[in-house]
């Protein structure tokens, strides 16, 4: 069959779409797992700096495995409830995917898991990169640099991220946890507010202190924090004066996406 000039351009387009919008990778424990192109940009900016090819790879891939780490955290307690998650990675890291929790109890659970995983990840490679002492060999990891640049990169990947993804700022898991906490002592709306002045607080504090690292990937990403919680102040204070209801985001219809896994 013939295909006009037009008609190529329509599917190169398309797929260009349908490429921007994730592709699927694999599938782990019934948990669909895709990828945005974005993400591969993302990791390429961190591996910037890591010295020769071999370093910058290995480092890549001890992000996709940290990430895939976090991410399956939160996506195999959302299973537990039959919320048919889907995970995501993106030009800001990893996304969990599901339906709409029952209750914020399950909220909470789900949200603490991912971070709970890259600790517990951590301390295991803390604890392998520390075995031969442990075993009294007077060799170490040293001696195999490839070996020991990927259990010293997962150790830190995970411990690092984990506990800067406790911070309680949203979008982050510390944001979310901190609205979970909030509104056990406060009306929603005032909940709302006070989450989104924290969060501001403390994505300027991220946003000063990547420009004094010069970490320019990392400025856009509290950058971008900063703007939306800046939204959200504004939005939370209109509703405590009543002009407005608050919303809450509840879940993500996993469904819509990867419907074959």
């Amino acid at each position: 069959m013939k295909v006009g000039g037009f008609g190529i351009f329509s599917i190169i387009c398309h797929g260009f779409c349908v490429f921007m919008k994730g592709i699927h990778l694999f599938t782990i424990k019934g948990i669909p797992v895709g990828l945005n192109p974005m993400f591969l940009i993302l990791v390429f900016i961190l591996s910037m700096g890591m010295g020769d090819v071999s370093q910058m790879i290995i480092f890549g891939v001890c992000v996709f495995i940290s990430i895939l780490i976090h991410e399956l955290g939160h996506a195999l307690v959302a299973q537990h409830y039959g919320l048919r998650p889907a995970i995501m990675f993106h030009g800001f890291g990893g996304l969990t995917l599901h339906s709409p929790a029952l209750n914020s109890k399950q909220e909470f659970k789900i949200t603490l898991a991912g971070p709970g995983a890259g600790l517990v990840a951590g301390g295991v490679f803390f604890l392998i990169a520390i075995l031969p002492s442990l075993l009294g060999f007077e060799s170490s990891w040293g001696e195999f640099p490839n070996l020991n640049a990927f259990v010293m990169n997962m150790m830190w990947i995970n411990l690092v991220w984990s506990i800067f993804n406790l911070l309680p700022c949203r979008p982050m898991d510390g944001g979310k946890l901190m609205g979970h906490i909030l509104r056990k002592f406060m009306s929603e709306p005032k909940a709302e507010f006070t989450g989104a002045v924290i969060s501001v607080i403390f994505a300027g504090l991220m946003l000063v202190y990547f420009v004094v690292l010069h970490q320019m990937w990392m400025i856009f990403i509290a950058a971008y924090f900063l703007m939306i919680n800046l939204g959200s102040v504004r939005g939370a204070y209109r509703s405590l004066g009543g002009h407005s209801e608050p919303k809450r985001l509840v879940g993500i219809q996993a469904e819509v996406l990867y419907e074959k896994g």
